[in-house]
């Protein structure tokens, strides 16, 4: 039965993070047709902004487990308080995110990039940060469709997300269509434009949907609930910060790796979108656990509890598994993809991307474990043991030996990835272990306390 409801919740909320993942897919496709060096500043450029968009989605985050666990509980009253201060703790970080993403050259000049890398990259954000607030306001939506169980609408709206993508990227990055021809900051123009659509899309449906149009989140909008508006920080802080952690970490590795040179950055780009699209699985997923494990928390079902949460997990390993499979066996052509086979660069990425994409196969299990675990303890809103240990997995672990082992060691950008693969394991071990102690202590169920 477990297996069952989980991959009934599992197929549209895996299908949501393939949707979104699609869209940086597209990006680096239609760039990577431009040359290595806009394919090398577009992967520092998304990097860097979305390591601030984590942290946003990390406080949104906090509303998924509060709004599952007041809809397990049939407080409809408290669904409605939570969602309507997630839109302002939305948009109260959006305005401090922004403030230093003004800021973006003078910070990518001083972590070392090159001036070229660095005047594309900076042009691209000075755009693509608008998009900021419409995406977290679309994540605190999604929240308030997916405990009422409307995930099969968000896939839709998503979809035509990326066909819209699609579009606006054909359109602006090549100059086609009567539009001007932008190159790099095409992709951040449909990044903004997909943003701001979809997000129209979720509204327009939540107020003419009767499952959600009853609940008039958007009634009194001004008022503050300020129980609420603390319950969603205190909550979202270690949220923020946890996938700040691991985030963080791949943004630190980009930039690592842009020392060492363009044609480097470049690949690293490429391996980090194919990883970054495997991993959308186990994120759905992630999703999926944090639902049913806040669920089964407001019920106090301890048993519904822990087998929803190992349930998902199995689930993925066994994608992540599938995953490394296809990375080691047909590496060359996954990689070619994103290039123009006419460039004389393109053999020189190739080369460098190979050695990446084995190293990312060989930390496809643990990065699926660690991701599913995590959401399974946000679920029970045990969120600040899991911030500890990412900072120290991440950070201390991951970043430590990868610098070490890139430069003085001498690796380069292998060293870098074998430093993400062994800050990967450490994560996906402790944070199991925390979920496996608090299954023995009954789960924590006899307090609410996060």
């Amino acid at each position: 039965m477990h297996f069952t409801q989980t991959l009934s919740l599992s197929v549209p909320l895996v299908g949501i993070q393939l949707a979104q993942a699609a869209i940086g897919i597209t990006d680096t496709l239609m760039v990577g047709r431009l040359g290595a060096a806009e394919l090398a500043a577009l992967a520092l450029a998304t990097a860097f902004f979305f390591t601030f968009f984590i942290v946003g989605l990390g406080l949104t985050q906090a509303v998924l487990p509060l709004a599952a666990e007041a809809q397990g509980a049939e407080d409809p009253i408290m669904l409605r308080r939570t969602i309507r201060m997630g839109f302002w703790v939305a948009g109260g970080y959006t305005v401090l995110a922004i403030a230093i993403l003004f800021n973006t050259e003078a910070i990518l000049l001083f972590a070392g990039q090159t001036p070229e890398t660095v005047r594309f990259a900076s042009d691209y954000i000075a755009i693509a940060k608008w998009a900021l607030l419409p995406m977290l306001l679309f994540m605190n939506l999604r929240a308030f469709y997916t405990v009422l169980d409307c995930a099969n609408l968000m896939f839709a709206i998503n979809i035509l997300g990326v066909l819209a993508n699609i579009m606006l990227n054909y359109m602006f990055i090549f100059g086609n269509w009567g539009a001007p021809e932008l190159g790099v900051d095409g992709a951040a123009v449909a990044t903004l434009g997909t943003a701001i659509l979809t997000l129209a899309g979720m509204v327009v449906l939540s107020l003419y949907d009767k499952r959600m149009k009853d609940f008039d989140i958007y009634g009194r909008f001004w008022r503050v609930d300020t129980e609420i508006l603390r319950r969603i920080i205190r909550l979202g802080f270690p949220i923020g910060m946890t996938l700040l952690a691991e985030v963080g970490l791949f943004t630190a590795a980009t930039i690592l790796v842009g020392r060492i040179g363009t044609l480097e950055l470049a690949a690293h780009g490429i391996v980090m979108q194919l990883a970054s699209l495997s991993f959308m699985v186990p994120l759905g997923l992630s999703n999926v656990a944090t639902t049913r494990v806040a669920l089964a928390y407001g019920r106090r079902n301890v048993e519904d509890l822990r087998r929803a949460a190992y349930a998902t997990i199995i689930l993925a390993v066994g994608f992540s598994g599938a995953a490394a499979f296809v990375f080691l066996a047909i590496p060359t052509p996954l990689i070619s993809i994103f290039l123009n086979a006419a460039r004389e660069d393109t053999a020189a990425v190739v080369a460098l991307a190979i050695p990446y994409l084995f190293l990312a196969a060989l930390f496809q299990l643990v990065d699926g474990t660690q991701a599913v675990a995590a959401g399974a303890l946000r679920g029970m809103q045990d969120t600040r043991v899991p911030m500890v240990i990412a900072i120290i997995s991440y950070w201390i672990v991951g970043l430590g030996s990868g610098y070490v082992l890139a430069f003085p060691l001498g690796l380069g950008g292998e060293g870098v990835w074998m430093g993400l693969a062994l800050g990967l394991a450490v994560a996906a071990i402790l944070l199991t272990a925390r979920f496996v102690m608090r299954d023995r202590l009954r789960l924590g169920l006899a307090s609410s306390k996060p």
